[in-house]
């Protein structure tokens, strides 16, 4: 911001240099209106999102227990007592051998 202000002071400097000086003081200081950015797909078209399913029967016993354990971490179901209204997040130390992903 210094160096903005230093161009505001100098006397060599043109109009316009102090102008976009000022914008840019404005602009750090947080003075001016924010800048509305819209995002867009292919040709101006909406954004195109792909939805995806997770074939989780390629993964171990042992990473099945992690996502479980990372699932129930990161879960927004535990309302403002703290409770969960699902029911216990305890996991099981193993998979049933007859149980498949």
């Amino acid at each position: 911001m210094e160096f903005y202000k230093q161009v505001l002071k100098t006397t060599t400097a043109s109009i316009y240099e102090r102008m976009r000086a000022n914008e840019n003081i404005d602009r750090l200081m947080g003075l001016s209106a924010g800048t509305k950015m819209e995002h867009m797909g292919k040709g101006g078209g909406p954004i195109e999102v792909k939805n995806s399913t997770w074939d989780l029967s390629k993964l171990s016993d042992d990473e099945l227990i992690s996502l479980a354990a990372l699932a129930a971490v990161a879960s927004p179901m535990q309302n403002s007592a703290g409770n969960d209204p699902a029911g216990s997040r305890e996991l099981p130390a193993a998979l049933p051998p007859d149980q498949t992903a």
